[in-house]
């Protein structure tokens, strides 16, 4: 199998694809503009894993839970099945079966870190369970006791990882061995329990110098790009494909620091045609935010996505019907599992997930079907489960949600917009632009561009005119004359180079 990383760092946006077999397999973006002022709040850039002094602003024992200011627009959101109970006596408090009450009081002062993004008018989920996340090792500094990835099967593998990782331990903390750490060595799992110490050390540190001062970051989460090395780039991805030079340069150091032997697996890509378009998967890139997809025997999927749930139709459409319909709902609902799997995955969807597959007859035949989602589902790092199965072809499933879809991320409600409910938001408009300027670019270096938009994207431009600066100057797109016109609509737009 061909598996390569790719990393596109744009004017205002990194994007992260992995291509297996020349498919697309994950798929992930972040925004880069914004961050100061907190706008990339549900567009993309990620806080999971930030580590956070907070207070707390209110217990309410009703819903069993707290909100903690942590900073952010939104207060947190701490349930007590992620609190430590007070004075840490997590057997007779800690789980399910925790009262709020006994974990935190009103204006306390709590160490927390981010466990999902805010979503919607929801605050962002909060923990008090502190863990730090290396390449091999995650360090849980305030609970004692060794984990071994569940993905790693092999008995004597699993027993001697856990036997390293026992000699690895100080004082009260423990470690959850992660299923990259198959077949290191000794000295690279100690190498990163290392520096996983010299963080949480920073973290002490800077938890002292901050008491006074709550909310407080004590640490933020690595980029994206050492992220997606850190949990992406494992002994099996071939090339780790980067198109900008900066990007690059991060990727390598990090490389030198944590996984030297992936050192030269990284490559500065330099041609003319866009990364994604170079690699094959521009195309499914850009089809993640429509709600219908073909199917190559003709049928069909949409995929409609509410705040509660998700729901997926599968229709047959022009799928020519043999003698068995029973075959024909076979062969449809086969590729829809696979197709659906993958697209769960890669626009990120969560929570409950509900499939109207083609009613079939045979239980054997459905059950062909459940497998073949359950295998593309088990591909994912993100735990899913199949909840129900209805002989009539419905399926409902749940995925861990940690952040915002796809579509979520680049649309907002909206109460007139052709029946679908939603429409691109001011900067998922201006990134789709960055996108057909950085193109242009390629395509005609040295060329002005003009770029004719709604006058609120104009101002959007307008507004974030220093942000960009510098990823237009990496992109050689400095020569960008906006022109807001009034009566355009939002996602009507037009990138001219004049030629």
């Amino acid at each position: 199998m061909t598996k390569e990383l790719l990393i596109h760092a744009g004017i205002a946006e990194l994007t992260v694809a992995m291509v297996e077999d020349g498919v697309l397999s994950r798929f992930w973006q972040e925004s880069t503009i914004g961050s100061a002022s907190g706008e990339n709040v549900g567009t993309g850039a990620q806080a999971i894993g930030d580590i956070v002094l907070g207070r707390v602003t209110r217990v309410v024992p009703g819903i069993n839970a707290a909100f903690v200011d942590v900073g952010m627009e939104r207060a947190g959101f701490l349930a007590a099945r992620d609190a430590a109970p007070r004075g840490g006596d997590r057997e007779h408090g800690a789980g399910l079966q925790a009262h709020i009450a006994h974990c935190v009081r009103e204006g306390e002062v709590i160490l927390t870190q981010i466990l999902k993004d805010p979503m919607g008018e929801k605050g962002a989920r909060l923990t008090t369970e502190i863990s730090l996340a290396g390449r091999l090792l995650v360090l849980v500094p305030e609970r004692a006791g060794i984990l071994v990835s569940r993905r790693i099967v092999q008995e004597d593998e699993r027993a001697r990882l856990a036997e390293i990782a026992a000699t690895l331990v100080q004082g009260g903390a423990g470690y959850i061995v992660r299923t990259s750490a198959a077949g290191a060595s000794e000295a690279e799992l100690r190498d990163d329990a290392a520096r996983l110490a010299e963080d949480w050390q920073g973290v002490v540190a800077a938890r002292a110098r901050a008491a006074a001062e709550p909310p407080a970051l004590l640490h933020g989460e690595m980029g994206a790009v050492e992220r997606s090395l850190r949990d992406e780039a494992d002994g099996d991805v071939q090339r780790i494909v980067i198109d900008d030079a900066a990007a690059l340069a991060q990727a390598r150091a990090y490389a030198m620091r944590a996984m030297a032997k992936m050192e030269d697996r990284i490559t500065l890509y330099q041609g003319r045609e866009p990364l994604f378009e170079a690699f094959g998967v521009a195309e499914e890139i850009a089809q993640l935010g429509d709600r219908r997809l073909g199917l190559a025997c003709g049928g069909w999927i949409t995929i409609e996505a509410t705040e509660g749930m998700t729901a997926i139709d599968v229709n047959s459409g022009s799928t020519l019907a043999p003698e068995d319909p029973e075959a024909m709902a076979l062969n449809v609902n086969l590729e829809a599992a696979e197709t659906i799997g993958r697209q769960i995955v890669l626009r990120g969807l969560g929570g409950l997930i509900v499939i109207d597959f083609i009613h079939q007859s045979s239980h054997e035949n459905l059950k062909q079907v459940t497998d073949t989602l359950r295998a593309v589902l088990a591909r994912d790092k993100a735990p899913a489960e199949l909840v129900s199965v209805a002989e009539f072809g419905l399926v409902a499933l749940t995925r861990k949600r940690v952040r915002h879809s796809f579509a979520e991320r680049m649309t907002e409600p909206c109460a007139q917009c052709n029946g679908e409910g939603r429409r691109k938001t001011t900067a998922g408009v201006a990134t789709e632009i960055l996108r057909q300027v950085e193109r242009a670019v390629l395509l005609a270096p040295g060329k002005k561009i003009r770029i004719h938009a709604a006058p609120e994207v104009a101002d959007w431009f307008d507004a974030h005119r220093d942000e960009l600066h510098t990823g237009l100057a990496r992109r050689g797109a400095l020569g960008l004359e906006m022109v807001g016109e009034a009566g355009r609509a939002r996602a009507r737009f037009v990138v001219d180079t004049g030629s």
